[in-house]
């Protein structure tokens, strides 16, 4: 099941697909000043090849609407093996369905996922190695810099998971109130939450104490949010075991899918919780997973 730290990346992308222009100008890319950012699907699936999906996908377009760069955006945690076979799948697939190039940016929250994630991917093929672009604490680009107003907010929050920006600091803490208290209510309570799950407990404290000061009433909700949260994951966690001993791996973890949808109030037709309980394929399922904090409906959830 994907984490708070996992998911914040790629919720800061929907809110605002541009961020990833400025990651990747960031990183040395070449990116026109008159991009346009879109959301597209992640799932990179091929009919002959085994369900692969991406955590998420960016459509970079120009001023008439054709795609210059499509990235694969992937939030990393720790050291995953298993990413030297799916990355290059994500990224031939989205280049070869959107026609143009194709980058893939690798999210890290430490420097030594950071430093494992730089390391080349040799595919077999003459001069075919990828070379993930990474984003980590040494190069988030500065949400200070007035050239990234557009995206800043967004930037304030990676930067508090990436850990260039240090919450224990107090002008670093001014600067997140500052920022909450520029945003609607909604985004407000959206990316105070994202940033005080990563807080230590004195800078949690800290920055509740300065929202408060500053009129902000989010922190319940921010806290909710969070707690809402590790209570389904921790049912559902044990409804999966239960399940997944008596009948199965599979099928507890199907069981355990629809506990934390039905929790979230989403509705299922009967004709989809059919085709739900009988998958098998722990790829399938893993993906249904990995939308399952982020989807709305039922369709966005368990779609093939």
């Amino acid at each position: 099941m994907p984490s708070p730290e996992h998911e914040a990346p790629l919720e800061l992308i929907r809110q605002n697909p541009m961020v990833v222009a400025a990651l990747l100008r960031r990183a040395g890319i070449k990116v026109p000043d008159d991009v346009t950012a879109t959301v597209g699907s992640a799932d990179m699936s091929i009919v002959t090849a085994k369900q692969a999906i991406g955590d998420n996908l960016t459509i970079l377009t120009d001023t008439a609407g054709r795609a210059i760069r499509v990235t694969i955006n992937e939030p990393q945690r720790t050291k995953e093996d298993s990413k030297c076979w799916s990355w290059p799948v994500y990224l031939t697939v989205a280049r070869s369905r959107y026609k143009c190039a194709a980058t893939l940016l690798v999210i890290c929250y430490d420097k030594r996922t950071a430093d494992w994630a730089r390391q080349p991917i040799e595919t077999g093929h003459p001069d075919f190695v990828l070379r993930p672009v990474v984003i980590d604490a040494s190069n988030t680009p500065d949400p200070a810099d007035p050239a990234l107003a557009e995206v800043a907010p967004e930037l304030v929050v990676l930067a508090a998971h990436t850990g260039a920006l240090d919450l224990d600091d107090a002008q670093a803490r001014d600067l997140v109130t500052a920022t909450v208290s520029s945003l609607d209510k909604d985004r407000a309570v959206l990316y105070a939450s994202l940033i005080l799950n990563v807080a230590s407990k004195n800078a949690r404290s800290a920055l509740e104490d300065l929202m408060t000061t500053a009129g902000i009433k989010i922190y319940p909700a921010a806290v909710q949010f969070a707690e809402n949260l590790e209570r389904l994951k921790e049912e559902a966690k044990a409804e999966g075991r239960a399940l997944g001993e008596a009948e199965g791996r599979a099928s507890g973890e199907v069981e355990m899918l629809l506990l934390i949808v039905a929790k979230r109030g989403i509705a299922v037709d009967d004709e989809t919780r059919d085709r739900i309980l009988a998958c098998t394929d722990t790829a399938m399922i893993e993906s249904w997973a990995d939308r399952l904090l982020t989807g709305t409906t039922a369709a966005e959830i368990f779609r093939i």
